[in-house]
């Protein structure tokens, strides 16, 4: 459950406590059982440290927007940058230019690419989407 939700097990029990999801007794028996086997300060199984993650989404995005420069970038990170060059308006219009069905065999190749990317990375799946609510 730790590895799972990313927080102590005393933080998952308060939780639960706080959300009326366990009754009193349980979280005291849950806390006797964690003093008795001298889990107060360190649990087992510990997590990795976190990485923040919004500075270097943000930095990133705004290189690919066009919002900062790639120079900027590197200074705000601290590290280098591979930004992947857009497509130049000749490129586009040079693939437009070919016949269809290469076209067709191009993206096919660029689905397939793409496609095992996301077969080898399967992170996406554990995204819980919530159901559509109307007003």
């Amino acid at each position: 459950m730790k590895q799972r939700f990313g927080m102590s097990l005393q933080a998952l029990i308060y939780r639960l406590h706080d959300l009326g999801i366990i009754s009193a007794s349980h979280y005291r028996q849950w806390f006797m059982d964690i003093n008795r086997l001298h889990w107060k300060k360190q649990e087992p199984s510990p997590l990795p440290p976190e990485q923040p993650m919004w500075l270097r989404k943000s930095v990133l995005r705004g290189v690919a927007e066009g919002l900062l420069t790639q120079e900027d970038g590197i200074k705000m990170l601290g590290e280098s940058l591979k930004v992947k060059e857009p497509v130049s308006l000749v490129e586009r219009r040079a693939f437009m230019k070919l016949p269809l069905v290469d076209r067709r065999k191009i993206m096919a190749r660029q689905a397939k690419e793409i496609a095992a990317h996301y077969e080898k990375d399967a992170s996406w799946k554990d995204l819980e989407v919530g159901g559509i609510v109307d007003y």
